[in-house]
């Protein structure tokens, strides 16, 4: 039963609230407790005889109510924080005070001196209560090291819950009965509640692989983590890497990495799936067979290219997953001999390379193919990782932008970068603020408001929010610097200057608190980047995953990505 409550005491003198006792505030002296009151006289006070293997029934310590302008301020009292942050207050304004305060008698009749419980009669107070639960300490009133001792001993000696264990009180909470709203009110906000609940649902053995992991790091989780960590539950897999994430402090970036690990695997599986139903043969791009003419650039009577629906009937139909970019196929035809839908006159038959015939030829082959699908998977997998470390970058620099202070040493660092660059006007921050497609959309998204209108944000903002403001232009000037192909260093990508400007950015981020992700350390250092292999020492690798291919790739190549499939020309057909 809680022992606490929201009093709304309408005579100062007196309060009778449901499941504490009512109490005259002029009185000298509350009832004290067991461990105060004198010891009975045993010849006449004997207890009565109870049934062998029957405890007696414990009494709980009274609460008392008493109104916060009787109570005093102990003139020792140690806690100078009190920390009342929002929370705090907004917990106390829902459910009142669970722990009562300690008090003991003053030299003044009907006042009482407050031993332990500060925290909570200024959170009481804030909250425009009027009256706390309290537990009087006769013995204390005399005993002025007493209560130094119990200011020490209830704070040294309380154990907080883990954020698993508040998750799981939060979730039984939910099951008994309380809504999301009650749950927020006391807890937090409404994205913490629901984070929290999420994390209940982690299984036994993870919450305790997640607890050791915890105590071996020697730092707790968030709320938030353990609500990714429950995304990744039915994974072994992947929820043991996000473990060796966290105890590397890595935790946002590997959780980013995984999701879209999990939503490139998903949507290739979909497509697997549709082209199974439709009975449409489907390869991997370096699976596909030789000689085929893609349908959109395939000569026909009627023009260039055939839609996919046009062509179906055709036996030598096929679908071919993209090399780059996100999962999505190109059509073509396997079968140019005899597709009734060429033009003949204006086609060439695409001619099949020869393949080798001794055995130190198959095996050079082999070799440079499968040196060739590593250097791919190294692009498309440091492809991944970088825009999982912009993922986390923008999310930390939104909870930078949201915040209402400031610490004194940021404030400082803030404006000093933003009037050096400003002054200095460098060729990132002058192409950066001149406007660019997609600045105003980061803009409303680290502000975290849709179509921001500048004269009433503006107008109404703080000086601490006024610095975030004039900040922000930077921010979106260096984050458009940060762009695909920042973190590569093969071949025609080594973006020296580029790089020095990123560097000077993540070490600035650095200095307000960010935790930069392996890949943007190799940024910063000047270094290559090699997930799982080292990094080949020269490669002349294209966009492998298909961004901005229109910007990277050669005019002189024939063989652009972003015009053809395996061994095709740009005519359709295949390649000398």
């Amino acid at each position: 039963m809680r022992r606490g409550g929201n009093p709304d005491v309408a005579d100062p003198k007196t309060t009778d609230q449901k499941g504490v006792s009512a109490m005259t505030v002029t009185i000298t002296q509350p009832e004290a407790d067991a461990a105060d009151a004198a010891p009975a006289d045993s010849a006449t006070a004997a207890p009565e005889q109870q049934p062998e293997g029957i405890a007696e029934t414990p009494q709980p310590q009274e609460a008392v109510m008493i109104p916060l302008a009787a109570l005093i301020v102990h003139p020792g009292n140690v806690r100078k924080n009190l920390n009342l942050n929002r929370e705090f207050i907004a917990s106390i304004k829902a459910e009142g005070i669970i722990e009562p305060l300690e008090i003991t008698a003053s030299a003044t009749p009907g006042l009482y001196n407050l031993i332990d419980g500060h925290r909570r009669m200024a959170g009481a107070f804030k909250a425009k209560h009027s009256a706390v639960p309290c537990v009087f300490k006769a013995a204390r009133a005399d005993d002025v090291a007493g209560q130094f001792l119990d200011m020490v001993m209830t704070s040294r000696h309380k154990e907080k819950l883990t954020t698993q264990e508040e998750a799981n009180a939060l979730f039984a909470a939910y099951e008994a009965g309380a809504d999301i709203n009650r749950l927020a009110k006391a807890y937090g906000k409404k994205e913490t509640v629901n984070a929290a609940l999420k994390a209940a649902t982690l299984p036994a053995e993870t919450q305790e692989a997640a607890a050791k992991t915890a105590a071996e790091a020697e730092y707790a989780w968030t709320v938030e983590q353990l609500a990714a960590l429950s995304e990744f539950a039915d994974d072994a897999e992947a929820t043991a890497r996000l473990l060796e994430a966290f105890n590397e402090d890595q935790f946002a970036w590997q959780a980013e990495r995984e999701r879209a690990d999990r939503a490139e695997s998903s949507a290739r599986q979909e497509i697997r799936e549709l082209h199974k139903t439709a009975g449409v043969m489907l390869y991997e791009y370096d699976d596909a067979p030789a000689g085929l003419v893609k349908l959109a650039t395939m000569p026909t009577t009627g023009g260039k290219g055939i839609e996919p629906e046009a062509h179906a009937a055709c036996p030598g139909h096929v679908a071919v997953f993209e090399r780059y970019g996100t999962p999505r196929v190109f059509y073509a035809c396997a079968d140019s001999e005899t597709c009734e839908h060429i033009d003949r006159e204006h086609f060439t038959v695409p001619a099949v390379p020869v393949l080798p015939t001794n055995a130190e030829a198959v095996l050079m082959d082999a070799a440079k193919k499968a040196e060739e699908s590593a250097r791919r998977k190294r692009v498309i997998k440091g492809n991944t990782d970088w825009r999982a470390a912009r993922t986390v970058r923008h999310k930390w620099l939104a909870d930078l932008m949201a915040r209402t202070s400031l610490s004194r040493e940021d404030t400082d660092a803030i404006t000093r970068w933003t009037a050096e660059n400003y002054l200095r006007m460098s060729w990132v921050v002058s192409s950066g603020i001149s406007g660019y497609v997609g600045q105003a959309d980061l803009k409303a998204e680290l502000l975290g408001v849709k179509n921001p209108n500048w004269s009433e944000l503006t107008a109404k903002a703080s000086a601490k929010r006024l610095l975030l403001f004039t900040f922000l232009p930077l921010v979106t000037a260096y984050e458009k610097n940060m762009h695909d192909q920042q973190w590569r260093t093969d071949g025609r990508y080594d973006y020296r200057s580029e790089r020095e400007q990123a560097a000077a950015w993540l070490t600035f981020l650095m200095s307000l608190g960010y935790k930069i992700s392996p890949i943007e350390r190799a940024v910063l250092e000047g270094r290559d980047y090699a997930p799982g292999t080292p990094a080949p020492a020269e490669s002349s690798l294209e966009n492998e995953d298909g961004q901005d291919e229109a910007d990277d790739a050669d005019p002189q190549d024939e063989t652009a990505p972003d015009e053809n499939g395996p061994g095709l020309n740009r005519d359709g057909s295949d390649q000398d």
